[in-house]
């Protein structure tokens, strides 16, 4: 019977407020604070958790719970040993909204027929119609309670077909809470869950096409549209969601903004299904992971994501999302990859279906007597009215001064009134709100948005007292994340890559910062990064990360490896560079040479020293032709052998010998005639030397003649002798 006692007060959030008749006066419940404003206006005085209204009619608003727990789903249907799940959130008055399951308490009015498995999930054990109440404690003297829900159980023998096997638990939609730019299309998948009664297993299938859509926006009703794929023409907050075989899939929030710009593909969410289990010992279940990428793609990373399981002596994992009941108990499973974590899955291993053993019961606690604490907070609140304690003295906001960026959420200020007494109320919805620079920032019941960089001061003012300003400094876009492109790269050395930094920012924009962004390497023996450009010196795997207002990227592999080309181009530049060196020192002995030679030459206007100076040089050839002299022989006899040897007939040598042999010894005066006679004999000689060696051993005789400086044929004409032949 307390579940009828409750429920009288308690109606659920959607239905129409109550008005209640009680000695003290007039009380309306059921309407939230903000349904309240805008209903009857301002109230002249204020509680905890009541409202009073003095003028031509008095009555009093009653708020349930000044923080608002919802139960979801208000209605279900269950089923003999398949879990139920619900959902309590707690709505406080900066409109934040908290899913407070697992901290709160569950009460059912008839709980020996219902098993707890771990807060928000039950198994019944016998057909029935339960109501089931949550319980939040906000801390040890705040205890706020819930709307009823409501889960009918029918009994198997007599509702169920006897040729129906499986029955669908859940339906889920992806992408995850996508954002987009407006007038997009995207594309939106439906999973279903379905459970084999016969075999007790789960089995996870798309059903994308089957489904009947909808789409829900703020303040309307929802709209059945013709398929999966939705234009949204709009600017707004709006709710997706299908229907397949008479179940209700999750809603998927969707937020269009006005905006221009390129959405990443970098992981946002991942979604495990099925997202709770009950499967019977020795049995294999299979889990799907769905990755949502904030460019708003979908992939299933199943394979390769990083599985875990909190208890694997009940489930052990046989590969990836495939698992092994091998023992009774209850555990989760998570997945995580690019470091985003999966929310939990729960999985229940039991003997057999329907089996509660391995649940452990709580005792339930029941409600206390609401109607009681309504009167006595009527009370209290006139008691405080006639006595002045409930005078307002000042207004303090919190935050008092605070930053905020183009494109970040709206930040709450919150209005706390102090009174007379020393108590404080949250006045945050009563007061008018002003800015001092509506372009900066606007504000609307303490929510501050953000419009353009600048400063602006909060005010908020409530029977006639105003409170002191807030400070909020409106900065530009938010440097959110960096993306690194490409991500993955192989080049060979002495190769060039260009990588690209990429910076997203809070209002949705996207920034090239190549430039601007610093270059974080984990091995700078291979390589250098300057301005995005890499250049390569050197093998090896570096993984490399970009660095922007204290904003670092994800690193991006990149690998040098060694390449044919590379090394069949080292080769030619090492040839290159040796045939360089080789014909500058070549060159240098050539010039010595040349400097050797117009020494002789400058000595022909002399024939007795310049036919001296062919003989020495001359000897010295034929040393490095390997005819080398004894000084025991005489110059003649000299000259014989070597023709000798070179089976030479010309007698050339033997005259140029003669001649120098005059020239050295003799007092005889030698005219040009003779010097050009000797300078033939020379010339000739040689050639006959040079005719007795081919190919490369005529190249080696030519270099070693370079490499010791010695001049080889000289032209009669630079000699000035052309006059000796007339």
């Amino acid at each position: 019977m307390f579940i009828l006692l409750v429920s009288t007060f308690l109606t659920n959030v959607f239905a129409a407020y109550e008005e209640i008749n009680t000695t003290q006066g007039k009380v309306i419940r059921g309407i939230s604070k903000a349904q309240a404003l805008k209903k009857f206006g301002p109230p002249s005085s204020v509680s905890e958790n009541l409202w009073q209204y003095s003028g031509q009619e008095n009555f009093f608003v009653y708020f349930t719970d000044p923080v608002m727990v919802y139960l979801y789903p208000n209605s279900c249907s269950g089923q003999l040993g398949v879990p139920v799940e619900f959902k309590v959130f707690a709505d406080s008055a900066d409109y934040k909204i908290r899913d407070v399951t697992e901290v709160s308490e569950f009460l059912v009015d008839d709980p020996a027929n219902f098993v707890s498995i771990k807060p928000g999930f039950f198994i019944a054990k016998k057909p029935g119609r339960y109501q089931v109440l949550a319980r939040f404690r906000k801390s040890n003297v705040r205890t706020f309670i819930s709307n009823p829900a409501y889960v009918d159980v029918p009994d198997e023998k007599s509702d169920k077909k006897e040729d129906e096997e499986e029955k669908i638990v859940a339906i889920n939609i992806v992408p995850f809470k996508p954002v987009l730019p407006v007038k997009t299309r995207l594309g939106f998948s439906a999973f279903a869950t379905f459970f084999n009664n016969k075999q007790a297993k789960y089995d996870v299938r798309e059903i994308t096409r089957q489904a009947e859509w909808f789409i829900k926006s703020e303040g309307a009703q929802e709209k059945r549209l013709d398929g999966s794929q939705i234009y949204f023409s709009s600017v707004g907050n709006f709710q997706v969601f299908c229907k397949y075989q008479n179940i209700k899939s999750y809603p998927q929030d969707v937020t269009i903004q006005d905006y221009t710009g390129t959405l990443r593909k970098t992981l946002k969410h991942i979604m495990v299904l099925p997202e709770f289990v009950t499967i019977p010992k020795g049995s294999d279940v299979s889990f799907i992971a769905l990755g949502t990428y904030y460019n708003n793609e979908v992939q299933d990373i199943t394979a390769v994501s990083e599985w875990a399981t909190k208890d694997r002596a009940i489930l052990k994992m046989e590969k990836n999302g495939s698992y092994f009941a091998s023992s009774v108990g209850i555990t989760e499973i998570g997945v995580d990859k690019d470091k985003i974590e999966s929310s939990p899955v729960k999985a229940v291993v039991v003997n057999k279906i329907g089996d509660s053993d391995v649940f452990n019961k709580k005792e339930e606690e029941k409600p206390k007597n609401l109607f009681d604490d309504l009167l006595n907070n009527i009370n209290k609140l006139n008691k405080d009215t006639l006595s002045g304690s409930k005078d307002l003295r000042q207004i303090k906001l919190s935050p008092d001064n605070f930053k905020i960026s183009i494109g970040e959420k709206s930040k709450q200020i919150v209005a706390m009134g102090v009174y007379a007494d020393g108590s404080e109320e949250d006045l945050t919805l009563l007061g008018d709100w002003k800015s001092s620079d509506g372009v900066v920032a606007g504000v609307i019941k303490g929510l501050v948005s953000p419009n353009y960089p600048g400063e602006a001061k909060i005010e908020m003012e409530y029977k006639n007292v105003k409170s002191l300003p807030a400070s909020v400094l409106v900065e530009g876009p938010k440097l959110i994340s960096i993306v690194v492109t490409p991500d993955n790269s192989i080049i060979s050395i002495g190769g060039i890559l260009n990588l690209k930094a990429e910076g997203h920012f809070s209002d949705l924009s996207v920034k090239d910062i190549t430039t601007s962004a610093g270059w974080l390497l984990d091995n700078v023996k291979s390589l250098k990064v300057e301005a995005g450009k890499i250049t390569t010196f050197g093998s090896g795997i570096t993984n490399i990360s970009a660095e922007y207002l204290n904003i670092k990227s994800l690193p991006v592999r990149v690998e040098v490896v060694l390449t044919n080309i590379w090394i069949l181009l080292m080769i030619l530049k090492f040839l290159l560079f040796v045939i360089v060196v080789l014909v500058i020192i070549l060159s240098v002995f050539y010039f010595l040479v040349q400097r050797n030679k117009a020494k002789i030459i400058a000595l022909s206007s002399s024939p007795a020293e310049f036919i001296i100076a062919l003989y020495s040089n001359s000897r010295d050839i034929f040393s490095l032709s390997g005819f080398k002299k004894d000084l025991c022989i005489a110059p003649i006899t000299y000259a014989k052998m070597i023709e000798d040897k070179l089976l030479n007939k010309s007698g050339d040598l033997s005259a140029f010998t003669i001649l120098y042999e005059e020239a050295k010894y003799s007092k005889h005066v030698l005219t040009k005639k003779e010097t050009l006679r000797a300078l033939g004999n020379y010339n000739n000689f040689l050639r006959i030397l040079l005719s007795n060696y081919k190919g490369l051993e005529l190249l080696k005789r030519k270099t070693v003649f370079l490499l010791f400086q010695k001049p080889f044929f000289i032209e009669e004409s630079v000699c000035g002798l052309g006059d000796a032949k007339d």
